[in-house]
């Protein structure tokens, strides 16, 4: 071998080493999937190993430990049951896990009226959005909760919501509330659960004599969290706007 091919050989090397080490300083992003819910495995160059995104839906949900992990014997990531998900590779003793996301949206529903579970990486969890109508109300504690056991959200009763899941660090934002339709029919009293007040009339659905006055055929319960309504009252309400103040 002449000196220049050597003095080739040395650069290409070193130049090799070089993007081994920044590879293994800041890490990689790698896409492994689970296809049609097989099980697969992704090759990676070292672990360690963090998700930084799930890009599947429920149930295909990505939890370590049961639908994803990391081979330090062959350095690969497995995934199953149809968990798909961005992570992160390699970021070394030097640096720590990647700081917490600022969560992901997970869609978790009651079909039917039955319990359900979604699985989820982690907590906190709170409510975005309630897809459901009433009477299929979404309550805290009442007709959803997250299970910090084993990293569950619960719906019963109807619930079908859209959930912010594992903020980690990051407070959640104030709640923006909620849109519930609560009406008197054939002209009698009924009432609908909402997750928190304050409460106020966004729209009036219903015709005269049917109509809708705060506090004679509409008012909110703050001891059950209910809206009532009376006297053929229909109306579109906005209930738990917090500090955003009230709607116009």
């Amino acid at each position: 071998m002449n000196i220049k091919t050597s003095l080739t050989t040395c650069a290409v090397a070193a130049a090799a080493a070089l993007f081994a080490g920044t590879i293994a300083a800041q890490g990689m992003i790698v896409t492994c999937e689970s296809q049609n819910y097989g099980n697969a495995q992704c090759a990676v160059p070292n672990g360690p190993v963090a998700i930084v995104r799930q890009l599947s839906t429920p149930p295909g949900d990505c939890i370590e430990g049961r639908t994803w992990g990391f081979n330090t014997w062959d350095n690969t990531i497995w995934v199953n049951s149809g968990c798909r998900a961005e992570f992160r590779v390699g970021y070394g003793g030097a640096y720590p896990q990647p700081a917490p996301s600022p969560g992901m949206t997970v869609i978790c529903e009651s079909q039917n009226y039955r319990n359900a579970e979604c699985a989820v990486p982690g907590g906190p969890v709170y409510i975005v959005q309630q897809l459901s109508t009433p009477p299929g109300d979404c309550i805290e504690g009442r007709t959803w909760g997250f299970n910090a056991n084993n990293n569950t959200i619960w719906v019963n009763s109807g619930c079908r919501a859209e959930f912010r899941v594992g903020y980690g660090g990051y407070p959640p934002p104030p709640p923006q509330g909620m849109t519930v339709i609560c009406e008197s029919q054939n002209y009698r009293n009924a009432e609908c659960a909402v997750s928190a007040g304050p409460v106020a009339l966004i729209r009036q659905l219903s015709t005269p004599p049917g109509d809708c006055i705060e506090g004679r055929t509409w008012g909110f319960n703050t001891w059950n969290n209910t809206i009532w309504v009376t006297n053929g009252c229909r109306g579109e309400f906005r209930a738990g706007y917090g500090g955003y103040g009230r709607p116009r």
